[in-house]
C-alpha cells in the first residue's frame, strides 16, 4: 500500500483541495482510495479523479453507464443506462467549435478497455471518458484540424465531476450537480487477459 498525501493550490497558495490517495496494489489489481476537502472559501472544483494514459491499441471500449453518445450528472436525461461497445476514436466529440475534453460518461458500472489480448476493467467511479487526446493536446489546439494523429488513449476515471453548467453560458451550476466539498471514493482496477 502507498499513501499519498496533496493539495492544490492557487496563486495564492491557499490549499484549493486537500486530498488523500491510498494505493493498495494486488497481483493483477489496484484499488485507489480517495478522500477530500475543500476550505468554505473556496469554490466548487470541476472534477477530481485519475488520468490513465494507456498504448493506442487499448481502442475497444466496452462500459455499462449512460450512453451511448456523451452524459453527465446534470446532462443525462436524453441517454439511457446500458452496456455498450465503441471505439475509442468514436468517443471524442468533433462538434465543438474549439477542441475540448468530451465524451464522458456519468453513472458507469464499469469501463472497460481492449487490444483483443488484454482487458483493462476500472469499477467504482463516478464518470469516466476514453479518448485519443490528452487535455493538453486538446488545450493547445484551436480547431478541429490541428489536432495531432494520436498515438495514446487517455482514459479518466472520476472520483467526482461537477455538472457542465456553468455561468458562462446560463444560472449558476445548482448546488446537487457540484463536486461535493468533502467526501470519498474508491476506483477498482484490474488486468485480464484472453
Amino acid at each position: 500500500t502507498v499513501v499519498v498525501n496533496g493539495q492544490f493550490v492557487r496563486e495564492s497558495r491557499k490549499p484549493m483541495l486537500t486530498y488523500t490517495l491510498r494505493y493498495t496494489f494486488g497481483a493483477e489489481s489496484v484499488q485507489v482510495e480517495a478522500k477530500w476537502e475543500y476550505p468554505a472559501y473556496g469554490d466548487y472544483v470541476p472534477r477530481f479523479g485519475l488520468v490513465l494514459k494507456l498504448p493506442a491499441r487499448f481502442s475497444r471500449l466496452r462500459y455499462c453507464a449512460y450512453g451511448p453518445g456523451e452524459s453527465y450528472i446534470d446532462k443525462h436525461l436524453g441517454a439511457y443506462k446500458d452496456v455498450f461497445e465503441s471505439d475509442v476514436a468514436d468517443e471524442y466529440e468533433h462538434r465543438y467549435i474549439k477542441p475540448q475534453e468530451s465524451g464522458s460518461h456519468f453513472d458507469p458500472d464499469f469501463v472497460e478497455l481492449s487490444d483483443g489480448k488484454t482487458i483493462l476493467r476500472a469499477e467504482g467511479m463516478q464518470s469516466f471518458c476514453a479518448i485519443p487526446y490528452s487535455v493538453k493536446t486538446l488545450s493547445a489546439a484551436k480547431h478541429d484540424d490541428e489536432l495531432p494523429e494520436s498515438d495514446a488513449v487517455y482514459c479518466t476515471l472520476d472520483f467526482g465531476m461537477s455538472g457542465i453548467g456553468s455561468r458562462s453560458c446560463g444560472p449558476k451550476l445548482p448546488g446537487k450537480y457540484r463536486f461535493p466539498s468533502k467526501g470519498e471514493g474508491r476506483v477498482l482496477l484490474c488486468l485480464y487477459g484472453y
